[in-house]
C-alpha cells in the first residue's frame, strides 16, 4: 500500500466552505472525491507541522480541520522523514 502525507492544504480543501473561485472549487471537489472514494487505498500520514497549522486560527474552522486528521498517525511518532509530497489532481493522474 501506498504512502501518503496529507499536508494542510488538503485539510483546508475538505474543511472550507465551498469557494466560488473556479480553481479553487475545482480543488476542493477534486480533494473531496479523492477523499471520500480513494484515501482507503492509501495509508495516510500527517505531521505534527500539519496538526499545527491546522489547530491554528477561528476555534470553530480549526475543529473542523482537526477532525479531519483524527487517528492520522503522526510522521515524527515513527521516525519517518517526510515522503514526497503531491496534489489530489497528481494522485488520480488528472
Amino acid at each position: 500500500m501506498q504512502t501518503v502525507y496529507l499536508e494542510t492544504s488538503v485539510i483546508g480543501y475538505l474543511a472550507s466552505r465551498r469557494s466560488s473561485d473556479l480553481v479553487v472549487a475545482a480543488n476542493q471537489l477534486l480533494t473531496f472525491e479523492w477523499w471520500t472514494d480513494h484515501r482507503s487505498k492509501f495509508e495516510l500520514f500527517a505531521s505534527q507541522a500539519t496538526v499545527d497549522e491546522c489547530a491554528a486560527g477561528d476555534v470553530v474552522a480549526a475543529r473542523e480541520r482537526l477532525l479531519f486528521l483524527d487517528g492520522l498517525p503522526i510522521l515524527s511518532d515513527y521516525g519517518f522523514a517526510s515522503p514526497v509530497i503531491c496534489t489530489p489532481q497528481e494522485l488520480l493522474n488528472v
